[in-house]
């Protein structure tokens, strides 16, 4: 929470959540002070199940993606298919012929029944996606897909915070584990996945983006 005082803000908490349109802000730097409270988007009313933290000395808000947010998302998407290409199954070339229209859709899509999909904001920009979704065939494993974050916002732990939502939204519906798969050649993301508790499970499937990859799939336990 921020707790208010002549010179600024102090912030006494690790976490920001939003509910009704007020915002209890905490971080992990207990006993820091801030100049302002953070700012969040103005349909806070709206966006009541929004998130947020602090990231690298930032606030970063996770909000779901809507139909009314189609821009943002396919301009995030675009970005992270043109700047991390191996990252992803599809390509740029594909998903920039999609219309306005297919972007109101997919972002319904993505947020909705059994999947969810969000943005991270930083400062008024989009910075970050990720998405997860219940298995078809067993509604007891989630799958995480399309997770990116813009390189000017890495390492700084908005990757791990959008994972870890995207975890708490499979726990929330009763799944037992989350699954994904990354590139082989990804080491880097390899390396990501582990410290956050995924495991190589073994099977592998072929890169449809280049023959001469192949794509580990990786799980993690939830509790």
């Amino acid at each position: 929470m921020l707790r208010q005082k002549p010179e600024g803000f102090l912030v006494v908490a690790s976490r920001v959540t939003i509910s009704r349109g007020w915002a209890t802000v905490q971080t992990g730097h207990r006993g820091d002070w801030i100049e302002k409270p953070p700012k969040f988007c103005d349909g806070c009313q709206r966006h009541s199940n929004q998130s947020a933290s602090f990231v690298g000395g930032r606030v970063v808000v996770l909000k779901p993606i809507q139909p009314e947010s189609a821009a943002s998302f396919r301009a995030v998407r675009l970005e992270a298919l043109r700047e991390s290409p191996l990252a992803f199954g599809s390509t740029y070339a594909k998903e920039s012929l999609l219309t306005e229209p297919d972007w109101s859709a997919r972002a319904r899509q993505w947020t909705s029944g059994n999947s969810r999909a969000w943005l991270a904001w930083c400062d008024g920009q989009a910075c970050g996606i990720v998405a997860c979704f219940l298995d078809s065939d067993d509604r007891q494993r989630a799958v995480l897909a399309s997770m990116w974050v813009a390189p000017t916002h890495r390492r700084h732990g908005l990757g791990r915070l959008l994972v870890e939502e995207a975890k708490a939204w499979a726990t929330s519906a009763h799944a037992k584990a989350i699954a994904l798969m990354v590139t082989s050649s990804n080491a880097q993301a390899i390396h990501f996945y582990e410290q956050l508790g995924f495991i190589r499970t073994g099977r592998t499937e072929p890169y449809p983006n280049d023959p001469s990859l192949v794509e580990f799939e990786m799980k993690c336990i939830l509790v």
